[in-house]
């Protein structure tokens, strides 16, 4: 079946996940053709194959051109936003995910199945609605947060806001969908309280889940060449930048190890709203309905599409993150004196204590100060010699405003300091929650 006879007859259910929308963004190759095909300029070889437009371009990106296509995470006028938790088997090949369904099978037989059963246990035991999306490398977590409702003043009680991300979300760009309108100041403090909270809710998981072997630890953003990722990440920007890959979308990373491979899909687990709980974990079928489109049809079947709206359950969780060690930890970041821009940098490149490695990453920090890896190593190196914190996320973030390095980054679009204190505050996160 071709991608866009699936799109077809998937279409009605796919379009749900959009409710909230005023525009898509989609994703692939085929965009050159449709360039072209529609007058307007032929991208060069090397542009990224994106484009941001009205939601109501959904259908044509879709059962037209069968692209990959993505939600975004704040709904339009900032009523909404989207809550995710990204995690997947991260391997330094991801060739054996792509290439072979029963290799594929075993990863998520022994790693996905152990942190997905965590998870959704942890939410339904609150009561917490949710929808579970599998993708080809792990799984979306997935709810909506409604504004005016005692969940969403919640996550803006726990959300935090360096004053350039203000900044940022106040900026309107009317040649930019995904800033026109503006993000409001409470829909972004949602969104940042949504990365505290799935934070917390990843250290649990690294802390209790036993997957019964060690080839894959679990981990927090990308810190290790395999891993079981519970990736965080999106939260070190800002919303505006951030989108999920919707629902019964076409997947389409396969032909980047694959050369003309066709596209995998992704395809629901479970939907969960307190008074049901629709689907099945069996990962041998839904795997085959991932590379067979007529089977994901099938499967489909029983869902409606809709992701729910989180309800005041959720605030027994957040009560929980903010009775933990994490929560102090947080709070103390936030409330911090941070030194003039650029201090950190001089008073670490002045220190002889810092190791040979740590000064040559000031020197030279692009791409490392960009690499989880070599973030890790640089802030062991900076707690164990009696740095704070925050102004770990100082430093970091002064590497980020040095031009001279020629970053690839519009640091406009986001914020160095809020990218700095993410990397900060996650690496130097207590151990115990």
């Amino acid at each position: 079946m071709e991608i866009t006879e699936y799109y077809q007859q998937i279409f009605e259910k796919l379009t749900k996940g959009f409710q909230h929308s005023h525009y898509v963004l989609a994703y692939g190759s085929d965009l050159r053709l449709r360039d072209i095909q529609q007058g307007r300029p032929p991208r060069t070889e090397n542009a990224l194959p994106i484009t941001v437009e009205p939601v109501e371009k959904l259908k044509e990106l879709t059962t037209q051109w069968g692209l990959e296509v993505f939600i975004p995470i704040v709904g339009h006028q900032s009523q909404t936003v989207l809550s995710a938790l990204d995690y997947e088997v991260y391997l330094e090949n991801h060739h054996r995910l792509y290439a072979d369904r029963l290799s594929q099978q075993h990863y998520f037989d022994h790693y996905i199945g152990p942190v997905t059963n965590y998870i959704s246990n942890l939410l339904e035991n609150h009561q917490i609605p949710y929808f579970l999306d599998l993708t080809p490398s792990g799984g979306h977590f997935l709810f909506w947060v409604k504004k005016g409702t005692p969940e969403w003043q919640a996550l803006t009680n726990i959300g935090h806001l360096e004053d350039d991300l203000k900044t940022a979300y106040s900026y309107r760009d009317h040649a930019d969908l995904k800033r026109n309108p503006p993000i409001t100041e409470s829909a972004a403090l949602v969104y940042s309280g949504l990365g505290r909270l799935w934070e917390y809710v990843s250290r649990l998981a690294i802390r209790d889940v036993k997957t019964g072997a060690k080839e894959l630890p679990l981990t927090l953003s990308d810190p290790e060449n395999k891993s079981v990722n519970l990736d965080i990440t999106q939260y070190a920007d800002p919303a505006f930048m951030r989108i999920m890959r919707a629902p019964f979308s076409a997947h389409k990373k396969r032909a980047r190890y694959i050369e003309g491979a066709k596209p995998l899909v992704d395809v629901p687990v479970w939907y969960y709203d307190t008074t049901k709980k629709i689907g099945e974990m069996d990962f041998g079928r839904i795997l085959y309905c991932m590379w067979h489109p007529e089977e994901a049809l099938i499967h489909a079947q029983q869902f409606t599409g809709y992701i729910p709206l989180a309800n005041p359950n959720l605030i027994t969780l957040i009560k929980e993150y903010q009775k933990s060690p994490l929560y102090q930890h947080h709070q103390e970041m936030d409330k911090s004196t941070l030194p003039e821009r650029q201090e950190a940098f001089r008073k670490a490149s002045s220190e002889h204590k810092l190791s040979e490695k740590t000064h040559q990453l000031l020197q030279h920090p692009n791409p490392r100060a960009m690499d989880p890896k070599s973030l890790v190593k640089l802030i062991d190196d900076l707690i164990n010699n009696g740095w704070k914190p925050a102004h770990i996320g100082s430093l970091i973030a002064d590497l980020y405003e040095q031009p001279e390095h020629q970053w690839n980054c519009d640091w406009f679009k986001y914020p160095s300091r809020t990218r700095g204190n993410f990397w900060a505050r996650i690496y130097t996160g207590p151990t115990r929650i």
